[in-house]
């Protein structure tokens, strides 16, 4: 007979202290912090805003008056700051200097719906499907015009009743 205590089969004593280890990895790393992910991920570009400001296209407008890209990036940041009483006239601009655009028309029909002004918005979308590119823009501008026929409709059979 062996003096040695068994203690049951080796690989259980292994598998324990495997899991000892793991455990106080795991203690160890997160009292270190964040993981590096979470640190570096200010310095993603795909995380960063790197969309121009209002005041630089501004600048940009301003040095060139007369270009309907200048201008409807202008409109379009304003837009998107839901500043739509400023962004509208850029963006009518735009459109006016490039008749074409698709994207000025697009946005000018957004600015106009949210201002409530349903008749500037439908010629909007309708020169957007006349110039438009993407088709599910399209289908989206369709819809959105039997809504803006419908909100039309109401706010003209409010106004009669009073």
């Amino acid at each position: 007979m062996s003096n040695a205590v068994s203690r049951g089969p080796p690989h259980t004593s292994a598998r324990l202290l495997t899991a000892t280890i793991a455990f106080v990895a795991v203690l160890v790393l997160s009292a270190c912090g964040p993981p590096p992910s979470a640190v570096t991920d200010r310095y993603d570009p795909a995380k960063m805003d790197l969309k121009p400001t209002p005041a630089k296209l501004t600048s940009e407008r301003d040095a060139n008056p007369s270009s309907a890209a200048a201008n409807r990036a202008l409109g379009i940041a304003l837009y998107k700051l839901e500043r739509y009483e400023q962004a509208r006239p850029l963006l009518d601009q735009a459109r006016k200097l490039e008749p074409t655009d698709g994207v000025s028309a697009l946005y000018a029909g957004l600015a106009a719906e949210q201002m409530r002004d349903f008749t500037a918005a439908k010629a909007a979308y309708n020169a957007y499907l006349g110039n438009g590119k993407t088709e599910k823009v399209r289908k989206d501008i369709y819809a959105r015009l039997v809504l803006l026929t419908k909100q039309e409709m109401k706010s003209a059979a409010q106004d009669a009743v009073k």
